[in-house]
């Protein structure tokens, strides 16, 4: 799920990359990681979450290629991003347990 949600961020950082429409991407991300957390659990969501805010960092904010994002609506987008997947991913599926204590 990790893995997916990765490989998922690249794309839409690349997709995103030479469009106006930067900012909605993350937000538009946060869905598809909601989407993850239902097959794979909450956890996908938040690793996933972090991993997507460090790829849009590299690739999709200026400057590209470094974790420094210049414009502060852009890296509260990334904020958002985070709190809105993980935050709903909990809320919407919370953890899946047996009943059994490990």
């Amino acid at each position: 799920g990790i893995a997916v949600s990765a490989l998922c961020a690249i794309a839409v950082a690349l997709i995103f990359s030479r469009t106006q429409w930067r900012v909605v991407a993350p937000f538009l991300f946060a869905a598809v990681l909601v989407l993850l957390a239902s097959r794979f659990g909450a956890m996908v969501s938040v690793v996933g979450s972090l991993l997507a805010s460090l790829i849009f960092a590299e690739l999709l904010f200026p400057p590209l290629h470094s974790l420094r994002v210049e414009n502060g609506t852009e890296r509260a987008t990334l904020a958002w991003m985070i709190l809105l997947s993980v935050s709903a991913s909990y809320l919407l599926f919370p953890s899946r347990t047996d009943g059994h204590d490990l």
